[in-house]
């Protein structure tokens, strides 16, 4: 299959397999394939694209047991940290997160809002200023009916809003990984442009700690199907039984990178 006959396919699996020869997107059904990840290890450096843009915190709330919370920091499609730690109660996860992102002026906290999730909620509202956003993994997707390729819609591709997040960094990484091994240029590029990416490339500082963890968690989770066909993400318990620990790290950053609808907004004189 020629190249040209390839960039009008509209699915990254399928050109991976027949334009680059990368089996792995398919033949182990990982939903990020490692390569696509490397490939983004200070991308904005090799490529020259800035720092800039919202700055937005994910914050995967640990559920129980050896479950740990993590905190990813993104700045435009710049992963500048991400960290984890199992120590602490919801209360004191949360104040560390609102910390954190006090000090790095985010623009927006985006944090896991089932089961105990809830509590934090509760409590940014009542001590943090920063724009906070939910996000439930089972909810239903971003602009249902937006297209994203030709004759499907995000409703009709994505079981939940976590594959259509999942998926979204997907995107980001398999372009990326394009623009380094292909010397493609995507940010111009409006075919690969869809209704819930902010940007079309990612990169991941190579000052980020537990880097190695983080890329590890990222290629994790397979790609899964509901009984209609839709994408979805292998679940935890699923993983669990292939006795993979839960992807923490990457859960936070994909939710940094989530498409999610109008957060709640805490005003200034709340506090006064």
């Amino acid at each position: 299959m020629v190249r040209k006959e390839c960039l009008k396919i509209d699915n990254p699996v399928i050109v991976a397999q027949e334009l680059d020869l990368n089996y792995q997107a398919s033949v182990e059904g990982i939903l990020i394939p490692a390569e696509w990840v490397q490939a983004a290890i200070d991308a904005h450096i090799k490529l020259g694209f800035l720092t800039t843009g919202a700055k937005r915190l994910g914050f995967d709330v640990a559920d129980e047991g050896d479950d740990s919370n993590a905190l990813t920091f993104v700045h435009g499609s710049v992963v500048t940290d991400c960290q984890q730690w199992s120590k602490g109660d919801v209360i004191s996860s949360a104040n560390r997160v609102k910390n954190y992102a006090e000090e790095v002026h985010a623009d927006e906290i985006i944090y896991d809002s089932i089961g105990v999730g809830a509590g934090v909620k509760a409590h940014l509202r009542r001590t943090c200023h920063i724009t906070a956003t939910g996000f439930n993994a089972g909810g239903a997707v971003f602009k249902p009916d937006a297209k994203y390729v030709a004759g499907k819609t995000n409703k009709d591709m994505f079981a939940n809003i976590k594959a259509q997040a999942w998926w979204g960094v997907r995107d980001r990484f398999f372009n990326t990984w394009r623009c380094i091994m292909h010397l493609e240029k995507y940010p111009d590029d409006k075919r690969f442009i869809n209704q819930f990416t902010d940007g079309l490339l990612i990169s991941l500082s190579s000052g980020i700690k537990e880097l190695d963890v983080l890329k590890a968690e990222l290629s994790r989770p397979r790609v899964d199907y509901d009984n209609n066909g839709r994408v979805k993400v292998e679940s935890k318990k699923d993983m669990k039984k292939r006795g993979i620990a839960s992807p923490n790290m990457a859960d936070s950053l994909i939710m940094a990178f989530s498409p999610v609808p109008k957060p709640f907004h805490i005003p200034d004189e709340a506090f006064f």
